[in-house]
């Protein structure tokens, strides 16, 4: 009670949220988590989080740190970390990623390359050396 912060994790932090019925064309690049429900057409990178829900549509390149798909998805998909592929989505591209979920019934043309532990590192230190830049510029604002 005393002396107890509340810390949320960057998967709380919801940046960008795309409703149903919205379509969107463009490029996006976002901090710690991404909710799409509409459509989205265009490039998504470096974010943390990014799910991808039920009646979503997103054509272009992603690349984040984990990915959730219940939608359907045309174009390649790079995750440092995870992609959770559950059985409502369908995705139509390449998966690089070191951790693959794929649920039983969803649909997945395309091809698939696990990450080596060499490049979950180098990546790693890419995206802390990110962060300190990022943080560092919003302190000399």
């Amino acid at each position: 009670m005393f002396g107890h912060k509340n810390k949320r994790s960057p998967s709380d932090v919801i940046d960008v949220y795309i409703c149903s019925g919205i379509a969107i064309e463009g490029d996006l690049s976002y901090e710690s988590s991404a909710i799409i429900e509409g459509n989205f057409n265009g490039n998504i990178k470096k974010g943390r989080y990014l799910t991808a829900a039920e009646n979503s549509h997103i054509t272009g390149n992603i690349q984040v740190d984990h990915m959730v798909i219940c939608g359907c998805v045309t174009g390649n998909i790079n995750a440092a970390k995870s992609v959770n592929v559950k059985k409502t989505a369908k995705i139509y591209g390449d998966i690089e990623t070191p951790e693959l979920n794929l649920a039983k019934g969803a649909v997945f043309t395309g091809k698939f390359k696990m990450l080596s532990k060499q490049l979950q590192e180098i990546v790693s230190i890419e995206q802390r050396i990110f962060d300190t830049v990022k943080s560092n510029a919003k302190m000399t604002r």
